[in-house]
């Protein structure tokens, strides 16, 4: 962080003090420790806790009931790319462009929302990879998922206060998923 004096009290001499990494390091190992207070006194086994807990388990289970085993390695491939794509995504989106943060966390050391983005949205996203073979098909099955995401799942996030909104619009996430879904089919499929 940039810091100017003013002038008027060093004889009309424009000091600059720049931060110094002790600095930012103690500035981050406050947030780590505030951070931590605040999920053990105010996340940690909330009805939005248990939630994020289930989004993160329930998912799972539903796939490796219509997991097709056959396509294993072109599944897998895809949904790793959606997961590796969220979390990148949402680093940028939550820590550095502040678009968007979250008041309750499933696990207090990792500050995006491993539910959304670890389980969700590439459980989903392989479902309509999978059951969506040929592109006509899929860009159908990715429209619906886009809406549902942006539209259904975000607000209702929103609403249970998990999610919460700082310059982002709902809109915004349609054709992110819409287009991260294409690009990965587009990507899986020339690198079979």
């Amino acid at each position: 962080m940039l810091k100017i004096r003013d002038r008027s009290n060093y004889g009309g001499i424009l000091l600059v003090i720049y931060t110094s990494y002790i600095e930012v390091f103690d500035a981050a190992k406050n947030f780590r420790d505030l951070s931590y207070e605040h999920w053990i006194s105010s996340e940690l086994f909330t009805f939005d806790w248990w939630f994020l807990l289930i989004i993160s388990i329930i998912p799972w289970v539903i796939w490796w009931k219509l997991f097709d085993k056959n396509r294993k390695t072109t599944i897998i491939m895809f949904g790793l790319f959606i997961a590796l794509f969220s979390v990148t995504f949402e680093y940028i989106g939550e820590h550095i462009a502040l678009w968007w943060g979250y008041k309750t966390r499933l696990f207090p050391v990792l500050t995006f929302i491993v539910p959304f983005d670890l389980t969700f949205l590439p459980v989903v996203f392989m479902l309509v990879y999978q059951f969506f073979n040929n592109w006509r098909s899929f860009l159908k099955g990715m429209l619906m998922l886009s809406f549902g995401g942006a539209f259904i799942f975000e607000p209702l996030l929103h609403w249970m206060d998990i999610y919460i909104l700082y310059t982002w619009k709902y809109i915004y996430s349609m054709p992110i998923y819409f287009f991260m879904g294409l690009f990965f089919k587009w990507l899986v499929e020339k690198i079979n």
